[in-house]
């Protein structure tokens, strides 16, 4: 039995990587032409289309606050034209610990020093309050991680 599910894994892992090849590509990688940046990505197909390294780039998210329970948002911000900005995104409430990949299309080591994230937490009767990640340094250090210290509302 584990021969077969052994045999299943590979033929499909194979066929994932020769589907790539024939379209030239792999990961992002021009495999015929090899026009390729530092980051090892595809200089002539890096515009959003799905085909670089880093946009499934898994890190570790850790944010927490006082009090618990507050919900947490985050939104791509991007001055770049490779990245497109995205509206807010519920994640979960807060301690959030997960490990969890960006899914930001277009996005390369080459850019990130241009893309941000920008996590909101909000929890009824507080203010709400935002910081922003530089997406290059998440990268660099695979981890977002922030500890919001929430203010009540003065009725």
């Amino acid at each position: 039995m584990n021969k077969i599910i052994f045999t299943a894994v590979c033929c499909i892992t194979a066929a994932a990587f020769f589907t790539g090849c024939a379209s030239n590509t792999y990961r992002g990688v021009d495999l015929l032409n090899g026009n390729v940046n530092k980051a090892g990505e595809s200089t002539e197909r890096n515009a959003g289309a799905g085909d670089t390294a880093l946009e499934n780039t898994v890190i570790r998210w850790y944010i927490d606050s006082a009090p618990r329970g507050a919900r947490v948002f985050y939104r791509v911000i991007s001055s770049t034209g490779e990245v497109q900005n995205t509206n807010e995104s519920y994640i979960g409430v807060t301690p959030l610990e997960e490990t969890k990949s960006f899914d930001i299309r277009g996005l390369s080591y080459a850019n990130a020093g241009n893309v941000r994230i920008e996590i909101k937490v909000s929890r009824s009767g507080y203010y709400e309050q935002k910081k922003v990640y530089n997406l290059q340094q998440a990268v660099d250090q695979q981890e977002i991680s922030g500890f919001f210290d929430l203010v009540p509302v003065e009725e």
